[in-house]
């Protein structure tokens, strides 16, 4: 069993579980970044329509400013964003408005030793949802304009299943873009949303700072509303329609395919890697493989006259034919290994139609897009949560004396541990305040082990803090650096230590079967396994680190035969065998030859037969045989996925299939 950390625990971090992605039901979302609080009682009933920035057409007649991308001190919102006219709700409407301004003004004033102020957040527009409104956008990754698919629903009533139980509540939500789109929950009290409006400028200036999304589109709005109007104009083509099998429309079914594939990009690359077909003439590779394909001149007819000329199981049989035997004749080789297995899919697949290739190709840019979010989810919600505090605390134009309460009461619940995971705004949070307080103090070094020689250090900045006043100008200037230089990896790994994890109590944790003697059964109880430091960091860092597995495409003509080969770089955590067969089955259908995967798992070790027993009668039997991680390789060919041990030097050894799948 897998240990785990507390408070919150491991695990919740997404968990793909296989190759980039498990099959749908399981896909971890890339959620656009918000605010969401636990342990809360549901929403009242009613409210207002959302103020949908995405079908405004007035927009850029009323905010011609946005037209470019600087914003600093500037106030970007008008009363247009935020006021309904006639409508009842207008009064709190216009206290929003106020507010935002007020927010706006204290996060971007210029202040001794900050110019530009301490933020410089992109253009924001605020708009307020009702909370029916909010999750479904928040179920397309908070982009309503994204295509249509039947796992949005259901990620929708996963999320209206946890609010009505009192689980959580969606209070905001806020995407890159620029200008950035924020969504307000229209029924929250009006010092909860300038809170929430804190907490959206921090992430607004985390996305346009931070280096991860130095290169991110900052049109995917339009970017996701033309992918939506190609895809649907796939589902209207009545050539594709009246393929329809089983009620699943052929663009619905490409779809649910694609989801197990969609996290097969390069997790290290800060925009997509240009496809061979996009580079200039002069900077494209010569590849023999581009010439495989059907010939048209043996048809005698133009292409796009073939569907009308010949019927779809004859053309589909030559056009198979010949595929193969060009794959016989050109194999794709690999001058490099490469970690876009979906733009290598794009250029490469031959098995697949135009139309799908082009559906891959567009949701290959949104998979692109969700990177940095995944990469940063930590920091971004622990930067925004540092500034809502900052900014409530530290501006007493903010807040009357009569808020103080309430408002500390809201930041509390976003804080609150999580009892089945890391909660990113907690240990962000912590970790961005001991950033602060160890540079305001005159400690600006991180000591992330339990020397003996330096846990003394902790002692030092506790008694600093209580008999000096701390340089908040060089606090400020030293997060302010950081939030701009790290992913959550490398901000855990050099700012993650013993100090946060003695102040959030974190705790290395187990699971174990106890018997229930009021339940008259055996429960599942959590058990305290260790409070070592490194142990605890060790788990923290695999967690970040394996939230998708790292795999390489290393040989696109295994065996000589067009057999992809593929290897899982990061082995600390076996894959999902059941997961990691689906991802396999949708990569063998698109390539249309084997695939095969080298990683690392547990396997058992051999058990030598019982031996006469040399004292006496009867047999000595053998030893438990121990587990030992090894190289093997999961090969999957013709419906079926099998399992091989693996040579020193990579070639399959023995095949233990029935013992593990």
């Amino acid at each position: 069993m897998m240990p785990t950390v507390i408070p919150p625990g491991y695990g919740s971090i997404p968990k793909p579980g296989v190759a980039g992605i498990a099959k749908t039901p399981k896909k971890p979302k890339p959620v656009p970044h918000g605010m969401e609080q636990t342990h809360v009682s549901p929403p009242r009933t009613g409210g207002m329509d959302a103020l949908s920035a995405y079908n405004r057409t007035r927009l850029k007649s009323v905010h011609p400013r946005f037209k470019g991308s600087e914003g600093v001190g500037r106030y970007p919102f008008d009363q247009v964003d935020i006021r309904l006219g006639t409508h009842p709700d207008t009064p709190y409407l216009n206290k929003l408005d106020h507010w935002m301004r007020k927010v706006w003004e204290e996060a971007t004033k210029p202040r001794p030793g900050f110019e530009n102020g301490w933020l410089q957040p992109m253009d924001t527009l605020f708009q307020v949802s009702n909370q029916v409104d909010l999750m479904e956008a928040a179920a397309r990754s908070g982009f309503p304009t994204r295509y249509r698919h039947w796992s949005w629903g259901q990620d929708f009533n996963n999320q209206y299943q946890r609010q009505r139980f009192g689980l959580g509540r969606l209070y905001e939500m806020v995407i890159n873009t620029n200008p950035s789109y924020a969504f307000l929950y229209d029924r929250n009290p009006v010092y909860a949303q300038k809170v929430v409006m804190a907490h959206v400028l921090g992430h607004t200036d985390f996305f346009r700072n931070n280096v991860m999304y130095s290169e991110t589109n900052r049109n995917m709005v339009r970017v996701m509303a033309d992918h939506k109007a190609k895809i649907e104009r796939y589902y209207q083509d009545p050539r594709l329609s009246r393929t329809t099998q089983g009620g699943v429309h052929p663009v619905e079914k490409f779809l649910n395919k694609f989801n197990a594939l969609e996290w097969l990009v390069d997790m290290n690359a800060l925009s997509p890697p240009p496809l061979e077909s996009e580079k200039a003439p002069e900077h494209r590779e010569e590849d023999d493989f581009g010439k495989v394909g059907v010939n048209t001149k043996k048809l005698g007819v133009a292409p796009w006259m073939q569907d009308f000329l010949y019927t779809n199981k004859a053309w589909q049989k030559y056009r198979n034919d010949t595929i193969q035997e060009g794959d016989a004749t050109h194999a794709k080789t690999l001058k490099q290994p490469t970690r876009d297995i979906l733009g290598f899919l794009v250029e490469n697949a031959k098995v697949l139609h135009p139309w799908q290739q082009d559906i891959l190709r567009t949701l290959r840019e949104e998979s692109y897009y969700f990177v940095p979010q995944v990469r940063t989810k930590l920091m971004n919600e622990g930067w925004a949560t540092f500034w809502h505090h900052k900014l409530m605390n530290d501006c007493p134009s903010l807040i009357d004396e009569s808020e103080t309460t309430d408002i500390a009461k809201k930041m509390a619940g976003v804080e609150a541990p999580s009892q089945n995971g890391i909660n990113p705004y907690q240990v962000g949070y912590a970790i961005f305040q001991n950033i602060y307080d160890r540079a305001a103090y005159g400690l600006d070094d991180f000591d992330t082990t339990f020397q003996p020689n330096k846990t003394i250090k902790y002692k030092d900045l506790r008694d600093r803090m209580e008999h000096t006043k701390p340089n908040e100008e060089a606090g400020l200037k030293k997060v302010l650096d950081v939030r701009k230089q790290y992913n959550d990896v490398e901000f855990i790994r050099t700012f993650f230590t013993p100090e946060v994890a003695e102040k959030l109590g974190m705790v290395v944790t187990n699971e174990r079967e106890e018997w229930d003697s009021r339940m008259g059964q055996r429960v599942k109880v959590k058990f305290v396994e260790s409070d070592d430091f490194n142990q605890l960091k060790s788990m923290i860092l695999a967690q970040y680190q394996n939230m998708f597995p790292t795999l390489s495409l290393v040989d696109a003509n295994h065996n000589n035969q067009g057999e992809l080969l593929i290897k899982h770089e990061n082995t600390v955590q076996d894959l999902d065998l059941q997961d990691t067969k689906e991802t396999l089955a949708v990569l063998n259908e698109f390539w249309g030859h084997p695939i095969h995967l080298d990683t690392m798992f547990e396997v058992e070790g051999d058990v030598p037969p019982p031996r006469p027993n040399p004292w006496g009668f009867g047999f000595i039997e053998p030893e438990v045989p121990e587990f030992k991680r090894q190289p093997v390789r999961l090969s999957y060919k013709n419906g079926k996925m099998q399992m091989f041990t693996l040579s020193k030097d990579g070639k399959p050894l023995k095949n233990i299939t029935d013992k593990y799948l």
